[in-house]
């Protein structure tokens, strides 16, 4: 992980947290270039971000989005900016509220702190390229609660020795702790281990292709699930920005509605190539 950036969870607000990431950002140069900023961001006023950063001005979700892409900053703190200018600049969703993001903030810190204090997980290889350790991981919950293994059976649909082994698989990785009887996760580090690998990633999209395949007319029947297919014509220079912009969107739907406390289990499987 990249700790340039750690700094950056000190602030409270998105106005002091932009200029920090600013001096990261131009650091190599010596000093911040804001209309150079403002440019990459596409603004039509060179001073915008000066005069944001002054609390002259607002941001709007466009402004904000073209910022967070500007920025490339990594994707827990992209999430901590967008949630503190939510705060900030009166951006917040009418599916939320000033509680409810506050707690997503606090969240995000303690998910960057947790990355940043836990020294890197020997996780089996094997087990991460299995559907079921990442059902029994999202199913743990809140970090604060804590989830029994009742709860966990609940949500996954696992027997219990499927869970135990996995769950026991995590304790060795120290990512999680038992106590009264319920499990609670302690670092989010599932995520960086080793799915970036293009070998693991085949393996593991094998796996949930069979998932999907012995499953698929339940799956295309059943009104709670999303089953979609297209095509489009686009010109071969942008194909990178799409995939990164379908990315995003997917992490970002998906961040809205995320809640720890949540009773189901939603899988998303996304796959896009090209022909050529």
């Amino acid at each position: 992980m990249d700790n340039r950036f750690i700094s950056l969870t000190n602030f409270k607000d998105s106005r002091s947290f932009l200029h920090e990431a600013l001096k990261i950002k131009y650091s190599p140069r010596g000093k911040i270039n804001y209309a150079d900023f403002s440019r990459k961001c596409s603004f039509s006023s060179r001073s915008f971000i000066s005069e944001y950063l002054k609390g002259k001005k607002k941001l709007s979700n466009e402004s904000l989005r073209k910022i967070i892409s500007a920025l490339k900053l990594p994707r827990n703190y992209s999430l901590l900016f967008r949630y503190l200018s939510y705060l900030d600049n009166d951006l917040i969703p009418r599916s939320s509220n000033v509680k409810s993001i506050q707690k997503k903030v606090k969240d995000i810190r303690t998910k960057i702190q947790l990355e940043f204090d836990t020294e890197s997980i020997g996780m089996q290889t094997p087990l991460i390229k299995r559907i079921d350790t990442f059902l029994v991981y999202s199913s743990l919950g809140d970090p604060d609660k804590g989830c029994s293994l009742q709860q966990i059976k609940q949500k996954t649909k696992l027997n219990e020795k499927q869970i135990l082994e996995i769950l026991n698989s995590f304790k060795k990785a120290k990512v999680l702790k038992e106590k009264n009887g319920k499990f609670y996760i302690v670092s989010n580090k599932l995520d960086f281990l080793g799915l970036n690998e293009k070998q693991g990633l085949v393996e593991l999209i094998e796996e949930v292709s069979k998932n999907i395949n012995s499953k698929k007319r339940s799956i295309v029947q059943d009104d709670k699930n999303l089953a979609l297919f297209t095509t489009v014509s686009l010109n071969p220079w942008d194909k990178e920005k799409v995939k990164k912009e379908i990315q995003n969107s997917i992490f970002d739907i998906l961040d809205k509605y995320q809640s720890d406390d949540g009773e189901e289990l939603l899988q998303v499987f996304t796959v896009s190539h090209s022909i050529v």
